[in-house]
């Protein structure tokens, strides 16, 4: 009965609330009358069959142990990413799926979705702002696509460390300011995570300066102001979603491409490029988001749930990320590998300065300075 309630309530998930409470009732009513009848009849036939219904102590007492679990409507957001099962950014909805179930008592209920299914992360993010998806991760340079001031994400070199990541985007003052500016299309910020910072990986050469990527294909995001940097390194860029990337690569369509070890590691791109240089050019965050019309229909009690359990899963994501990041830099040294890590970064970072008086009209430098002026190294 229970798994029929479960499956009932899942073919009405076009209404995003579904009342099992009352469908557990209509149910398990048809139930008590059936087995009434049936105890009924059967009691003329012998005296053994007696023991067979007891109305008070079995089928009603079983009913109200059924219908607690069922006691308030439950909601199920759908949270897509884009990566494989065994990433952190699938290990942490599941973690957060988890615990919002439990500490929802049920009520909450979050499917994830890995590899695209919900669309790519551009896809998702416009879905969530309108509506159409609930939840997801989105990496704080696609945000761009939708809500303009993340487009800083893009400049090369604006973090200079983990320290400095942290003391902007951890309830920090940029952090604070860009999800005011999230919320105004319809997007609430649960948490800052992240994959990591970047690194350029490709398939002919050791690269030590910019100029060295010079005639390569390269891949990159769909981000407008940092494919052009690559392009003035003399790089002709091919951008694209991410799960087209290794296929690209098998085919020579791409030469090389940037992006945080676990993603080379996890995508398995060490098996068609095989130099790394460990430059550190673009830190990429991690924003767990939902829509703010699926949000609207949890409780108030259920949204504060939700805020810390995501915020939780985001903190665990990136205690992943961070603890893991030697691991997979070995990895790819046994994967054959050959690693750049001694980089000349002030030669990278002349190299892309331009972008600021450039992209002026595109870069909110307001926000820039928020993120600058967080370096507790300065």
């Amino acid at each position: 009965m229970i798994n029929f309630i479960h499956w009932l309530a899942e073919r009405h998930r076009l209404l995003p609330h579904v009342n099992c409470r009352r469908v557990a009732c209509q149910l398990l009513t048809g139930t008590l009358v059936i087995a009434l009848l049936t105890a009924c009849s059967a009691s003329t036939d012998s005296h053994h069959n007696e023991q067979y219904f007891d109305p008070e102590s079995e089928l009603l007492s079983r009913t109200e142990e059924e219908l607690i679990d069922y006691d308030e409507e439950i909601t199920v957001l759908k949270y897509g990413h884009s990566q494989t099962e065994d990433h952190p950014f699938h290990l942490s909805a599941l973690y957060l799926s988890e615990i919002v179930k439990e500490r929802t008592n049920g009520r909450v209920h979050i499917d994830v979705y890995s590899n695209n299914s919900l669309g790519d992360e551009i896809s998702l993010l416009k879905g969530i702002a309108v509506g159409s998806v609930d939840m997801g991760s989105v990496a704080t340079g696609n945000m761009s696509a939708v809500v303009k001031d993340f487009a800083v994400f893009e400049i090369p070199y604006l973090f200079s460390d983990y320290n400095h990541v942290d003391a902007a985007l951890r309830d920090g003052a940029a952090s604070r300011y860009m999800e005011e500016a999230a919320q105004k299309h319809g997007i609430t910020i649960l948490s800052w995570s992240e994959s990591g910072f970047r690194h350029f990986l490709n398939a002919q050469k050791n690269i030590y300066l910019p100029t060295d990527l010079a005639g390569m294909n390269v891949r990159t995001p769909e981000w407008g102001i940092f494919a052009n940097v690559c392009n003035s390194f003399g790089a002709k860029v091919i951008s694209m979603p991410f799960s087209e990337v290794y296929t690209a690569s098998q085919h020579g369509i791409i030469d090389a491409q940037e992006g945080p070890l676990m993603a080379f590691v996890t995508g398995n791109m060490y098996e068609t490029m095989k130099y790394l240089t460990l430059d550190s050019h673009i830190y990429a965050g991690d924003c767990k988001i939902i829509s703010n019309q699926s949000l609207s229909l949890l409780s108030e009690e259920d949204q504060e749930i939700l805020a810390q359990a995501t915020y939780e899963a985001g903190e665990y994501q990136r205690e992943m990320i961070r603890s893991t990041e030697s691991r997979y830099l070995q990895q790819l040294k046994d994967f054959g590998v050959t690693v750049v890590e001694q980089v000349d970064k002030s030669a990278w970072q002349e190299a892309c300065d331009f972008v600021y008086e450039k992209y002026s009209d595109q870069l909110n430098m307001h926000l820039v300075d928020l993120i600058k002026s967080a370096n507790p190294d300065l």
